[in-house]
């Protein structure tokens, strides 16, 4: 039997599908940290690669073995604390949406309101994981291919709120798709790698012509390699993308412009005003995974 046709559990009441739900609802708690966290780093690491050049012109250093000027926040350690007044969550408080329900939303610190975002990323980890579970099943391909699509969620999140998407989230969204690829996947790895450079090269050359000819960019490199990876994704399949990617593009547009969002610490700094295409993009991503799992497609 291959690895990702193992089962995490097997021969027991379909109750135990609980605890993969779980999972999902765990990882939705840890990337709701990441969202919270990664803006502050992108602004630290922004800082520093301008503080670093500065440095180097002034002091005209021919090495490059040297520490950073700015010091680097870090995006996984640190216990979670209270947004507000900042008192470290014990665990016993700190379980996916059971706490943010008994605590009715509240900081038992401070009984200040917690945003409604901390549920929300539990909740569609939860939801992803037991749709899987009903339909590949709770395998460790499974488990890898929720994986996959909570990080394309994360993408779209950080920008739709901060105006970015980090390159970190994209080269791990790559290694988890090849990885699906080597399993039981709808397409092999030869596969998934050609759609993922047709899909990046089909968006980014046309967009780039039409940049330097209005002499204004549009879509940037992030949207093109969250294309790309949601070709080697989905393969042959992501051609019916165009479908419902130009009305999601089209509501983000109207969203964005009545002021739904509310814009994040990164994109007010830098001044990002653009419509993000990442919710869009990931938002097709996903129905195009549903059909595709339950046969649909």
């Amino acid at each position: 039997m291959a690895l990702f046709d193992l089962p995490l559990y097997e021969g027991l009441p379909l109750g135990y599908t609980v605890f993969f739900v779980l999972i999902g609802a765990v990882i939705g708690s840890f990337f709701n940290v990441l969202a919270l966290r990664w803006p502050a780093y992108q602004i630290a690491k922004n800082d520093g690669e301008a503080a670093l050049w500065m440095w180097l012109r002034d002091s005209k250093r021919q090495s490059l073995k040297f520490k950073s000027p700015v010091e680097m926040p870090s995006l996984m350690s640190g216990r979670s604390h209270c947004p507000h007044c900042n008192t470290p969550i014990p665990l016993y408080l700190n379980i996916p949406i059971v706490s943010w329900l008994m605590l009715r939303g509240k900081s038992l610190c401070c009984s200040r309101p917690i945003k409604f975002q901390y549920l929300a990323f539990e909740l569609i980890g939860a939801i992803i994981f037991a749709s899987i579970a009903m339909t590949v099943g709770p395998s460790m391909y499974g488990l890898v291919l929720g994986c996959a699509l909570m990080v394309l969620c994360l993408a779209a999140w950080i920008d739709a709120t901060e105006g970015f998407i980090p390159d970190g989230l994209l080269f791990s969204g790559l290694i988890l798709v090849y990885t699906l690829a080597m399993g039981p996947h709808w397409i092999n790895v030869s596969q998934s790698f050609a759609f993922h450079m047709t899909s990046f090269f089909a968006i980014m050359i046309p967009f780039k012509l039409i940049s330097l000819v209005r002499g204004q960019d549009g879509m940037g490199y992030a949207d093109f390699h969250l294309i790309g990876l949601c070709g080697a994704l989905l393969g042959p399949k992501i051609g019916w993308m165009v479908i419902p990617v130009i009305p999601l593009l089209i509501a983000t547009f109207f969203v964005y412009k009545s002021g739904l969002i509310n814009r994040g610490l990164f994109v007010s700094i830098v001044g990002e005003s653009g419509v993000p295409a990442g919710p869009a993009i990931v938002l097709s991503a996903l129905g195009i995974t549903a059909l595709i799992v339950t046969g649909v497609l």
